[in-house]
């Protein structure tokens, strides 16, 4: 089973961050580049009706423009009956050399291959991320983008960044950040 679960978990990418050196207030420009997952661990399985839902974390590595580490704290995966699976999770990045992080929040669809197992050649993961709140070399950043991939994948996008005084992003990021279809407590 635990073999199982780990096949279904998204390695969702916690997606991205870093920019080469812009100036304190930026027009945006865009960034892409590959991402890979170095670590994942299933915090919790729950039925949700006919639903499962995967509570997890990972780590993910990033190359091109955002070069570091992502670390989902929380990811909220939900698996259908049809197949189909939601993802969404919010984490810090942070940057190679350690001077900058960030908040970043995603959403991600995908489907399930026909063998009931995540992770082959059938399935798919397509999504959308936010990165804000950036702190040292990351202070401003504003970058909206969007993902393929599985435990691999790459990305792309636009990221700008603002001086503090003129930065009036949501503090929270972009995407809600509730657990998904059992948030309400009901199962």
């Amino acid at each position: 089973m635990k073999t199982c679960l780990k096949n279904l978990r998204f390695a969702l990418l916690g997606v991205l961050v870093l920019v080469p050196v812009l100036s304190a207030s930026s027009e945006p420009q865009a960034a892409s580049g590959t991402f890979v997952v170095i670590a994942d661990a299933i915090l919790s399985v729950e039925s949700c009706g006919a639903n499962t839902v995967l509570t997890t974390t990972h780590t993910s590595q990033w190359t091109g423009t955002f070069q570091g580490r992502s670390v989902i704290n929380h990811e909220t995966i939900t698996i259908f009956p049809d197949g189909s699976a939601t993802d969404r999770g919010f984490g810090t990045f942070v940057t190679d050399d350690g001077n900058g992080t960030a908040e970043h929040s995603y959403f991600a669809l995908g489907n399930i291959g026909p063998d009931g197992q995540y992770g082959t050649a059938d399935d798919t993961l397509t999504g959308v991320f936010s990165v804000d709140n950036g702190t040292g070399s990351l202070a401003g950043i504003h970058s909206r983008g969007t993902f393929t991939g599985v435990f691999s994948g790459t990305y792309e996008g636009l990221v700008s960044f603002k001086d503090k005084e003129n930065d009036h992003s949501d503090p929270k990021g972009h995407f809600d950040r509730q657990d998904g279809p059992c948030s309400d407590g009901k199962k």
